[in-house]
C-alpha cells in the first residue's frame, strides 16, 4: 500500500469517530426553592396534624371529666350516702292504731322556738325513675323570719349551683354575687310546716289521717300520713306529706303535692329547737 492509500484511510477513520464534547452547564446562582404548591401543601398537612392532637387532648380530658362526674360529683356523692334510701319502695306492716303521734310529740319541743335543720331531696317521677338531680338544704326559721341555704347537683356534672334566701319579718332576699336582693314574692320553702307541723295557722293547715309501720331497705320505720295544705300568695296548694320515724326521731318525708305527679323524697339528716 503507498503512502497515499494510506492517508485516505487515516482521514476516514477521523471522520467515523467522533470526538468527546463536554457538556456546558450554565453556572448556579440561586438556591432550589420549592414550588409554592408544595409549599401549601406541606403547611395544610402541619395544621391537620395539630389539629388531631388538640382533638386527642380534649376527648382525654372529656373522658376524665365524664369518669370524675360519674363517680365524684355532688349528685353521685349524696346518692351513695343516704340514711332514708326509698329508691327501691316500702313495705308496708301492719297498721298502727296507737294513740301517740310522734309528730305531735316533736311539735312540742318547738313552739316557739327557732327550727334548724338539715336534709336532702331527691325525686322519683310518675314512673318511679330517678330524677338526675338532688338538692341538699340548710335551713334555719326562727318567729322573725329565717335563711335557707340549697345546693343542687346534677348527674354526670361536677359544677353545683347555690341559692341563699334570706326572710326578714316577711322581705325575702336573695344572694347572688355576694349581695343581697329584694325578689318580690319569693319565700322560703315551706319544709318547716311539711316535715314538723301538727296545727293550724294563717298560711297552713294540717290534718292526721292514718299511721303505719313501714320496712325500707330493712329498716323499721313507723310513718304518719299528714294532709297539708298551704295557702300562699296564689292558689292553694295541697300535700300529703309522710313523715317516717325511727326511734321516735324524723329521719325521712316523702311529699306528694297536688299540682305534680312527682314525689319528692327528703332524707332528714339532722334537726334541732333553740
Amino acid at each position: 500500500m503507498n503512502e497515499e492509500q494510506n492517508n485516505l484511510t487515516e482521514q476516514t477513520a477521523e471522520e467515523v469517530v467522533p470526538k468527546l464534547i463536554k457538556p456546558n452547564f450554565p453556572p448556579v446562582t440561586e438556591e432550589y426553592e420549592p414550588l409554592a404548591d408544595a409549599v401549601g401543601a406541606e403547611a395544610k398537612q402541619s395544621r391537620k396534624i395539630k389539629l388531631l392532637i388538640i382533638l386527642m387532648i380534649i376527648a382525654a380530658l372529656l373522658g376524665v371529666y365524664l369518669l370524675l362526674a360519674g363517680k365524684l360529683s355532688f349528685y353521685e356523692r349524696t346518692l351513695r350516702h343516704l340514711n332514708f334510701d326509698y329508691r327501691e319502695g316500702e313495705l308496708t306492716t301492719e297498721s298502727n292504731d296507737s294513740d301517740t303521734s310522734y309528730a305531735e310529740q316533736i311539735a312540742q319541743q318547738f313552739d316557739g322556738k327557732q327550727i334548724s335543720y338539715h336534709a336532702v331531696e331527691y325525686t322519683m317521677n310518675a314512673d318511679y325513675s330517678l330524677a338526675p338531680s338532688v338538692s341538699e338544704y340548710n335551713v334555719i326559721i326562727s318567729p322573725d323570719g329565717g335563711e335557707s341555704t340549697k345546693r343542687t347537683g346534677f348527674a354526670k356534672r361536677m359544677l353545683t349551683k347555690k341559692e341563699q334566701l334570706l326572710d326578714e319579718n316577711g322581705s325575702v332576699k336573695s344572694k347572688s354575687f355576694f349581695q343581697w336582693h329584694d325578689v318580690a314574692d319569693l319565700q322560703l320553702p315551706y319544709l318547716d310546716v311539711l316535715f314538723f307541723a301538727t296545727d293550724n295557722a294563717d298560711v297552713y293547715s294540717t290534718k292526721l289521717d292514718s299511721r303505719f309501720a313501714s320496712v325500707i331497705k330493712g329498716n323499721t320505720y313507723q310513718c304518719e300520713i299528714w294532709l297539708v295544705e298551704i295557702r300562699g300568695t296564689q292558689q292553694p296548694v295541697y300535700y300529703t306529706a309522710y313523715r317516717y320515724y325511727a326511734g321516735g326521731k324524723l329521719v325521712g318525708a316523702r311529699l306528694l303535692e297536688s299540682t305534680s305527679d312527682s314525689m319528692e323524697i327528703y332524707d332528714i339528716k339532722d334537726y334541732s329547737f333553740e
